[in-house]
């Protein structure tokens, strides 16, 4: 789909901030945000002064066709968003048309669908569970694909089926089932397109306070799409996974809440034992609210995932996030969002002289001003970097961003 093709989403945009330019903000009679049925419409403008993640000594002019590092981006969308009960049972839709234009590096220009569409379906007070459909589009990370030459795409597709059993007292049964679509528009060895199918059991057990622990247990076959056998790169075509894993939601008080996952997984390919890989990862994440007008948030992860190169089969990347808001008045909040995170890679299929270490930081500050229940306004800074091991992989960057939402 080219421009001319969605010169609706423009004319959209376009016409609503006109509307605000000439008649003022929109009151609350515009829309209610917790209307059964709302319609949105946004703009962002986001300036990059390092586009690609280029390291500092690297000129644009030979890898990038361009004199320039730095792009601006504009993005509008429209959206539709659903929320209706209908006796046990409450459906949820939720679908965003977005346009990507780059000013300067037009080739990475896409236009994107995103869909999120879920049942809660309940049959008795006792026996419940959701049915949910995700569709999502986006960028694939130009930090990590060193293809300049045009815009490669991320289509994510996840459905699942989740049940759930309260079976007596404090415990619950449950089931699912799940299917995971990753597919590239352009080739990716590295994070190749796949397709993976699970099922989980497990158990749940829900204290009087509302906290609560789940266990559970998940087997899934994974198949990479568009790939064929290849011995020399050792690039399989399937694999299988499992996976324990263990849930919990503590409420310590009215005013704190720890939620932790700890999970073991291990991967096994059908052809090459050289791609396998298990370890643990997890997430603790711990929600503090001091006072009515202050949150903080502190959370810790530890992740498995696949990255096969000759160099390596896959990474364990580690993080620690800090994120306070703060609500300075009714309409008013300043956010900020500070992040370190180690990268290491492991499994080389091939003699390597070293692996693969990354190290990033990114510190971000934003202002958001929710002038009524349909207009916001936000603001936003971030600085970025990577230290790594093998220099060209290393870079600075900086991003300012502004953005508009209308709710209908």
């Amino acid at each position: 789909m080219n421009y001319h093709d969605n010169r609706w989403v423009y004319f959209r945009v376009g016409g609503i901030f006109c509307s605000l330019l000439c008649f003022g903000t929109p009151g609350d009679a515009l829309a209610d945000a917790e209307d059964t049925l709302n319609f949105l419409a946004g703009a962002t403008y986001r300036q990059e002064d390092n586009l690609y993640r280029l390291p500092s000594g690297m000129a644009p002019l030979p890898v990038l066709g361009k004199d320039t590092k730095a792009d601006q981006v504009r993005i509008s969308y429209v959206g539709i968003k659903f929320d209706r009960t209908y006796s046990l049972q409450r459906f949820q839709l939720d679908a965003t048309a977005t346009n990507y234009r780059y000013h300067t590096f037009g080739r990475l220009n896409f236009d994107a669908h995103d869909l999120s569409g879920k049942w809660l379906w309940r049959i008795t007070p006792k026996f419940s569970g959701s049915i949910s459909v995700e569709r999502q589009q986006t960028q694939i990370n130009l930090a990590d694909n060193r293809n300049f030459a045009g815009a490669g795409t991320r289509t994510i597709e996840n459905r699942r089926f989740n049940a759930d059993w309260w079976v007596h007292g404090s415990w619950h049964f449950l089931g699912g089932a799940s299917e995971y679509l990753q597919r590239n528009s352009q080739s990716f060895v590295a994070e190749d397109s796949f397709r993976y199918r699970a099922k989980e059991g497990g158990v749940r057990y829900v204290a009087e306070s509302g906290s609560s622990v789940t266990l559970l247990k998940r087997n899934g076959h994974g198949e990479y799409l568009d790939r064929t056998l290849n011995a020399a790169s050792l690039l399989d075509i399937g694999f299988d996974q499992s996976e324990t894993e263990l849930n919990l939601v503590w409420l310590l008080s009215g005013k704190s809440t720890l939620n932790g996952r700890l999970t073991r997984v291990d991967r096994k390919h059908e052809h090459f034992a050289s791609r396998d890989y298990h370890g643990t990862t997890g997430k603790i994440d711990y929600t503090w609210l001091p006072t009515g007008k202050l949150k903080i948030n502190v959370a810790a992860t530890r992740d498995i995932a696949s990255y096969q190169e000759l160099g390596n089969s896959y990474y364990i990347n580690t993080s620690l996030v800090f994120s306070p808001v703060w609500q300075m008045s009714g309409k008013v909040s300043l956010r900020a969002r500070l992040e370190k995170a180690q990268r290491d890679f492991y499994g080389p299929v091939v003699p390597v002289t070293f692996t693969r270490h990354d190290q990033t930081r990114s510190a971000l500050i934003g202002l958001d001003w929710t002038a009524t229940r349909a207009f916001s306004l936000g603001a936003s800074l971030q600085h970025d970097t990577r230290s790594s091991n093998n220099a060209n992989l290393e870079y600075k960057a900086n991003t300012a961003s502004v953005t508009a939402q209308l709710i209908f």
